[in-house]
This record gives C-alpha cells, structure tokens and sequence, in this order.
C-alpha cells in the first residue's frame, strides 16, 4: 500500500510541477485525487493495524499543512494550487514510508517527518527564490537600477533607523561586549538588520521592475493579481484582493480595456518536488550540520 501511494504521490507531484511551470496553475484533480488517494490508503493501513495513529497523523497533518498554505496564500505569496498542494503534501507524508528505511538513512526527528518537509519547503524555497530573483534583475539591470533608487529614496525614513541602530549594534558589540558570544550575537545582529533592509528594498525593486507585466485581457484567467485597483465612472470594478480577479470581474474587465497589468508570481511548484526528495533521502538539513 506503501509504495502505491508513494508512486502516485511522486506521478502526480511531477504532473504538478510541468503543469505549473506551463500554465502556472496547479489542476485542481491533482491536489484533490492526492488527498483522496492517501486517506484511503492510511485508512487500510490503520484498519490491517488495528490502530488509528495513521489514518489520524494523515488528517492532522493534512489540516496544518492546509492552514499554512492558507495564509501563504492570503499573504499573496502562493497560488490557490500551491496552499492545497501542500495540504494534500502533508495528508500523504504524516510519517516517513517504511518502505524507504532500508534504503536511505536521512535525519528527522521521529515522529515530526512533516516539521522536515517544511523546514526543507522554506530552505529549497528561499534558495530558488533568490536565484529567481538575481536571473530577473539581471535580465532588467537598468530598470532595477532606477527602480531601486526611487525605493530607497522612498523608505528613506526607514533607512534612517535602520542604518544608525545596525551602526550602533556593531559598535556596542565590538568595543563593549563583555563576552565573546556577547560579541558575536551583538555583531550579528547589526549586521542582519542591515542585510535585512536592502533585502526589502532589493525586493521592492525586482518586484516593481520584474514581476508585474501587461497581458491582452483575453488571456485573463480567473485568479490573476490585477496589480491596481480599476473604476470606471467612480464605480469600483476590481479591488485588489488575496483570491485575484473573479470570473464575473473580467467579464466586466473585457467591455473597457484590451490590456491589462497583471503580477505575474514566481513558479513554486519545483521547490515542493525539490524539498520533498530532499527529505526522503537526506532528511532534516539542520541536523546533518550537527
């Protein structure tokens, strides 16, 4: 039962992936069928058991997995797909397969398998957005460069609190730290609010030069960020918001403009295949640092 689950899960998250990175929309029978498909095969598993710790650490599970997707989404950071992806996700992996304990050695806490599928989702995650980021700036060097001094001139009073007390921290650490973890902790922490700062702007930037572009509104789908709030005749159309354009509203959307400005998010699909062929073979990153 094992191993059926787990080549449907690896079928369906690589169908996930090639379809996201097309159309950047995860079909919604992928993340459902998922769900289904491990809930029947946890609930065989506690009935040959005789025990209900499976199909329970299955929905569990499943629903925190949901709850975090959920707010990523409502943040505007994932798609719809990506938040019930990651349900179906943890619905499918509440436990390491036994199957695999004779073939890799990974490190994890036992029983918190799905806290090392997240840790790696956010890891894998970071460094793949990164990388997005630096291909996009270098693809609009110009652009960025103008778009970030308007952004640094326009968080100019953040800046103005962020560089003294950086300045201070690294100061007060290097000359009055009275220990050397002391020093270090102070030292650091100077400097992170530092690289902190010109991340956001950096983000800011790559996100006003990069990341928003203009599409006939035929191709308009439903669930797309429209970047502006858009009225016509004092009468509100379309307002920014977490679940992006209805169908009703690009409807309405069609009778008054033939182009319109859509933020186009980053493909996150890879990085759940990525982090979760991570945490099978290798396990928590963390602890083989340790």
């Amino acid at each position: 039962m094992e191993i059926f689950l787990l080549i449907i899960a690896f079928v369906w998250l690589i169908i996930a992936t090639v379809t996201d990175i097309k159309t950047k929309e995860i079909p919604n029978w992928i993340n459902y069928s998922l769900i289904i498909v491990a809930l029947v095969t946890y609930s065989l598993i506690s009935i040959k058991s005789n025990s209900i710790t499976p199909i329970l650490f299955s929905i569990i599970t499943g629903a925190a997995f949901f709850i975090l997707g959920s707010l990523m989404y409502y943040a505007k950071q994932w798609g719809g797909g990506d938040a019930k992806l990651l349900a179906a996700i943890g619905t499918t992996f509440p436990i390491y397969p036994t199957i695999l304990e004779n073939i890799f050695t990974p490190k994890f806490q036992a029983p918190y398998f799905p806290i090392t599928i997240l840790i790696n989702i956010i890891i894998v995650g970071a460094l793949y957005g990164i990388t997005i980021l630096i291909i996009k700036i270098l693809q609009n060097k110009k652009k960025f460069s103008e778009e970030f001094k308007k952004v640094n001139s326009k968080f100019k009073r953040l800046r103005n609190i962020a560089l003294p007390v950086s300045i201070l921290l690294i100061v007060l650490g290097y000359f009055l730290s009275s220990t050397y973890q002391l020093k270090v902790l102070t030292i650091s922490s100077g400097i992170l609010i530092l690289i902190l700062f010109y991340l956001y702007l950096t983000i800011k930037a790559a996100e006003k030069t990069s990341m928003f572009k203009k599409i006939p509104v035929e191709k308009l789908r439903e669930g797309d960020w429209i970047s502006k709030e858009i009225k016509i005749d004092d009468k509100i159309i379309y307002k920014p918001k977490a679940a992006g354009v209805s169908k009703e509203e690009i409807e309405e959307i069609k009778k008054h403009f033939k182009e319109i400005e859509i933020k186009d998010g980053i493909v996150f699909m890879p990085t759940f295949l990525i982090a979760i062929i991570t945490s099978l073979i290798l396990g928590n990153p963390i602890l083989w640092l340790f």
